[in-house]
């Protein structure tokens, strides 16, 4: 279900569809690569934890992953860094 959101999410802001990868911590680019790609879907992320029925219950609840627009700014610099 959240994989099909994003999906639909990244069509309505018309962006392209990556699948989000998961950390691996013996691959150290995957770190890179992970950020690279949280800040190409920045804002189907968004609205994904921001939808309804992703925030019913604390077991089911997305909002804690929501990250603050100076977060998001620090990862464009970060990602500024590790494109050198």
């Amino acid at each position: 279900m959240l994989i099909e959101d994003l999906k639909n999410f990244c069509v309505k802001v018309k962006i392209e569809s990556k699948k989000i990868i998961c950390l691996v911590p013996t691959h150290w680019n995957l770190l890179v690569e992970t950020v690279f790609c949280c800040l190409h879907l920045h804002p189907a992320l968004y609205l994904v934890v921001c939808i309804g029925y992703h925030n019913v219950t604390a077991k089911k609840c997305l909002n804690y992953l929501k990250l603050l627009r100076e977060e998001w700014e620090l990862l464009v610099q970060l990602e500024l860094i590790l494109i050198v």
